[in-house]
């Protein structure tokens, strides 16, 4: 008897857990599917199973026992990153994948359980605030960033210092109505513009993108096709002049066998290239912005 009645207070005692977890982040049950933008900032959105965005509510991501997290969305449906933020008058920090930090200390606040910070571990829960500007390290590497964020947790301006050498990269992000990143500018030490990219939207999906020089020339650009699923089954790189250096036909994606049948045309070593010698081209060799923008290539 006394077994039972443990058992059934263990059982109350998690279910009173979970009713608060859930009251805490007002969490919703959704069968959508998260929506990774292929920008320079990797957006992420969340489609809910009505076509709707999760716009200022909680998403938990289920990974497992060991890596699930809370990801909070924005007014304009993007996932907030590596900044603080407040949510019904309690103040919360996400990391560069948008998860929520618990349990740990993050500078003079802690994160409690639920990622609320607090003055402690069982102190005040923190005073809302909002913090523009923001620096941190690389654990392990000499490399510090200096982010500066608006109200809404868009990043505005990023800084990058290498700090064994002093070099720097600066960065500068703007957006569309809809919140997606519209244009990303590079820039070398002396602030100097080196190159944009520019970004064309149908909703969360980047139709077409375009880098320029910096007197505003177009020197290559991408285009890209969804089918009646909204899944990318079309895609083409060409240089500024309009000549193709690769292309996916529309329907090549989603059917393999296209692509084994000689549907596409071009080389992806080719477009890699034609990418890397732009960034050659627009970047100082051995400056920061050069080494930074050279580690991806988005030519897939």
């Amino acid at each position: 008897m006394l077994m039972k009645y443990k058992i059934l207070k263990r059982a109350l005692f998690i279910g009173i857990l979970v009713f608060i977890s859930i009251i805490e982040y007002t969490q919703n049950a959704y069968a959508g599917e998260y929506i990774y933008i292929r920008n320079v900032l990797s957006q992420v959105a969340y489609k809910k199973d009505d076509g709707s965005y999760a716009k200022n509510e909680w998403i938990y991501e289920d990974k497992g026992p060991y890596n699930s997290n809370w990801r909070y969305f924005n007014k304009y449906g993007n996932v907030v990153e590596h900044c603080y933020f407040c949510v019904n008058g309690k103040m919360y920090y996400s990391d560069d994948m948008g998860e929520l930090e618990t349990n740990k200390w993050l500078g003079g606040y802690y994160a409690d359980e639920t990622g609320a910070l607090r003055d402690s571990p069982n102190g005040r829960y923190i005073a809302p605030f909002f913090r523009k500007k923001i620096e941190s390290h690389v654990i392990g590497f000499p490399r510090k960033f200096i982010r500066e964020f608006n109200e809404n947790y868009q990043l505005l301006t990023m800084c990058s210092i290498d700090e064994e050498d002093g070099g720097k990269a600066f960065y500068k992000y703007e957006y569309d109505s809809d919140g997606n990143l519209e244009k990303f500018t590079a820039m070398d030490d002396n602030q100097t513009i080196r190159f944009t990219i520019t970004y064309v939207y149908d909703n969360k999906k980047i139709i077409r993108r375009e880098y320029k020089d910096a007197q505003g020339v177009l020197k290559l650009y991408e285009t890209i096709q969804y089918n009646d699923k909204g899944k990318k089954d079309g895609d083409e790189w060409l240089r500024g002049d309009g000549s193709s250096l690769l292309k996916y036909p529309f329907g090549s994606i989603s059917d393999i066998s296209m692509i084994y049948a000689g549907a596409v045309t071009g080389s992806k070593d080719d477009a890699r290239k034609e990418f890397y010698n732009f960034i050659a081209e627009t970047c100082p060799e051995n400056s920061l912005v050069h080494f930074e923008q050279s580690i991806y290539c988005p030519v897939e």
